[in-house]
């Protein structure tokens, strides 16, 4: 009895890690797909990153480094263009945010706060991304002329 049990647990153990895992890569296809599709849609001209370095996050250890570039470049390249169009209601584009995602991300290896981090890291990422890609869907709605300018 003791060894159907402790299989029970084991097969429960091993399906949680399996939803664990599935979970995690839809997160990341999400949330570095949407950075992507915002870069993509920045005409080149105010791109400071091209769409695909984006997934260079990706990448294990270099990838706690790129983020910050990849958070500072996209919200620089929003920034840009809503200023080529005369806007400036648009704030930093989620930069302030988006850079306490890594930040909060690195201080997650810190025992015992690491899981308070963790967590401030999911929210602001959220954030951040749910702000970017608002904002990219106002690409060419600000102003038709500079829109066809750029495309």
């Amino acid at each position: 009895m003791r060894d159907l049990a402790a299989r029970m647990d084991d097969g429960i153990i091993a399906f949680a890690i399996i939803i664990g895992l599935i979970v995690l890569i839809l997160m990341i296809w999400l949330v570095y797909g949407t950075l992507y599709k915002v870069l993509k849609r920045v005409p080149p001209a105010h791109r400071l990153m091209t769409p695909g370095h984006v997934f260079l996050s990706l990448i294990p250890l270099f990838g706690m480094v790129w983020i910050f570039f990849v958070v500072s470049r996209t919200s620089n390249s929003l920034l840009s263009y809503f200023r080529a169009a005369g806007r400036t209601d648009v704030g930093d584009c989620g930069r302030s945010v988006g850079l306490a995602w890594p930040i909060l991300s690195v201080c997650g290896i810190i025992p015992i706060l690491g899981a308070l981090a963790s967590i401030g890291a999911l929210v602001c990422m959220i954030i951040f991304v749910v702000k970017v890609n608002g904002l990219s869907h106002e690409i060419g709605l600000v102003d038709p002329a500079v829109a066809e300018v750029f495309e």
